[in-house]
């Protein structure tokens, strides 16, 4: 595994009109990518809180995903949580970002390149991508 994807990448095949450079990245790399666990809880956090009568529809969509991603969801993990406690106090960042900073640590602590559209969320020494450019 190479890629940590951030929540916007895994989600944008699901658009209307997703970013074709976006969609030819993920066919070109999808096998070296990951899924952390903070972005299926995103994507949870989004499909619940949709009207109740809107979520069965989305909801069997994020089903579908992780049971195609099962081998590819990245756990925050022992090893994560302490490579986010030492990004954190090196970037002197009172985490209000707290997920990405989590996904920061993911990437950290398994040297991943975290694809994302918003770099500007993962200050160094986070490796990052925009597939959008």
């Amino acid at each position: 595994m190479r890629f940590l994807l951030d929540t916007c990448i895994v989600s944008e095949p699901g658009k209307k009109l997703p970013n074709p450079k976006v969609l030819n990245w993920l066919l070109q790399h999808q096998a070296n990518s990951g899924i952390p666990t903070l972005a299926v809880s995103e994507l949870a956090q989004g499909v619940y809180w949709l009207p109740p009568h809107e979520q069965p529809g989305p909801e069997a969509k994020l089903n579908t995903l992780l049971a195609d991603q099962a081998d590819n969801i990245v756990p925050f993990d022992t090893e994560a949580a302490l490579a986010w406690g030492k990004y954190v106090a090196d970037i002197r960042q009172t985490p209000k970002g707290i997920i990405d900073t989590q996904i920061a640590a993911i990437a950290i602590s398994r040297d991943l390149i975290v694809v994302t559209r918003n770099v500007d969320d993962f200050p160094a020494p986070v490796k990052t991508f925009n597939p959008f450019d």
